[in-house]
């Protein structure tokens, strides 16, 4: 747990993917599957020592990676 009490952080990705997300220099962080181009989505979950849960809202975003025409 950190020093405000949580103890376990989870992100959610499109609604199916649960990533556990661990603590690093005051931040929560993990690594995501690969993505494909199209509209996502990610919800955190946050729970402290008295194992209360919050989620906070869903956050859509959209990923579009253009690819370079290869010229060779």
């Amino acid at each position: 747990s950190d020093p405000s009490g949580v103890s376990s952080v989870i992100a959610e990705i499109d609604g199916s993917e649960n990533i556990t997300l661990t603590q690093e220099s005051g931040y929560y962080v993990g690594t995501t599957p690969e993505l494909s181009n199209g509209q996502h989505s990610i919800r955190i979950y946050a729970r402290d020592n008295l194992k209360n849960t919050n989620s906070s809202v869903v956050v859509h975003f959209r990923i579009f990676v253009l690819r370079l025409a290869d010229t060779s």
